[in-house]
């Protein structure tokens, strides 16, 4: 896939007298996109933009995908970072490119930054955590997933679900959280070993909802939260999470499975409630996908399905 900035041509190009174009790198222009949050620390700005998708290319199957995907308002989202001394941690698979005075930092391999980095990598994160330092703009790949920026000025502690770090600034320390209650060992679906970020600066987590989507619930030493553990994106401060049966049958009707998942301490629980409702529409959307192939022998791939699909739809509506 050719997914790029569309630029025009009077961006990177001069016209010569005979009329030919000949690319003026002085005029080339990295377009970031729309300004959506922007943080500073006294060392560095992290600013974060979002743009179009566009494609490139003679893929017709592809251009038609992408088209699909701006009828559903995806969009591409980015970090950029300007330093001025300061430092940027981030995950290894989001580099993109970097100009000036930068230079990666040297990667540890004593065995506690090993066993880190396997927990990472378990928790659909990279082996390691490069970061850079020095006087420059970095730049990091795009995503069509959410970026949130957390400010902390004071410490504060954040026990992350799989694949929710994107990059960090200031001063953080990454660790290894464990659930070692039994409930959590035996019955729950996530990882027991999950990465920790603690300390003050920017936090920049990668969402799969958009951030005024997200519910916090507050988790007191007498007050403990019950939820649905498929919705919880991370969780703050001092919490421990358990795997319970639910009490009784009606309890055990509510939750489906028969188990919830507790917290309890004292901190936050942040909670996507639109994934779960996500799922359980693109579930249903697969079913009738399924089906419309079946009843047309077979002979319509899935995404002209979906592409009639959109029709009707559209059909209604007018």
């Amino acid at each position: 896939m050719c997914i790029r900035d569309r630029l025009s041509t009077s961006q990177y190009s001069k016209t010569t007298a005979d009329g030919d174009y000949t690319l003026d790198v002085n005029e080339v222009r990295d377009f970031k996109g729309r300004l959506l949050s922007q943080e500073r620390l006294q060392d560095i700005k992290v600013s974060i933009y979002e743009k179009d998708i566009s494609f490139t290319g003679s893929n017709i199957p592809m251009a038609q995908d992408i088209y699909y995907a701006q009828q559903l308002g995806l969009k591409l989202r980015n970090i950029s970072a300007e330093l001025n001394g300061g430092q940027l941690v981030f995950d290894g698979n989001k580099f993109r490119s970097s100009s000036g005075h930068l230079k990666f930092s040297k990667i540890k391999l004593g065995l506690s930054d090993m066993f880190k980095g396997f927990i990472r990598k378990n928790n659909a994160e990279s082996f390691f955590l490069p970061s850079i330092t020095g006087v420059g703009t970095l730049q990091l790949k795009d995503t069509v997933k959410y970026l949130y920026m957390v400010k902390c000025s004071n410490p504060r502690k954040f026990i992350l679900e799989q694949g929710v770090y994107a990059a960090s600034a200031g001063q953080f320390k990454f660790g290894v959280h464990a659930d070692t209650k039994i409930g959590s060992m035996m019955f729950s679906g996530k990882n027991i070993l999950q990465t920790t970020v603690e300390g003050r600066g920017i936090l920049i987590l990668e969402l799969p909802v958009p951030p005024n989507e997200l519910v916090i619930l507050k988790v007191t030493p007498d007050r403990p939260v019950r939820v649905n553990e498929q919705e919880v994106i991370y969780r703050e401060g001092n919490v421990t999470r358990n795997k319970k049966l639910a009490s009784g049958v009606f309890g055990s009707m509510a939750t489906g499975t028969g188990f919830i998942e507790e917290y309890t301490g004292e901190g936050l629980v942040v909670l996507a409630p639109s994934l779960n409702l996500a799922e359980i529409i693109s579930h249903d959307l697969k079913d009738e996908l399924e089906d419309a192939v079946e009843k047309n022998g077979g002979n319509f791939s899935l995404f002209n399905s979906l592409k009639n699909k959109f029709n009707e739809n559209q059909e209604i509506d007018n």
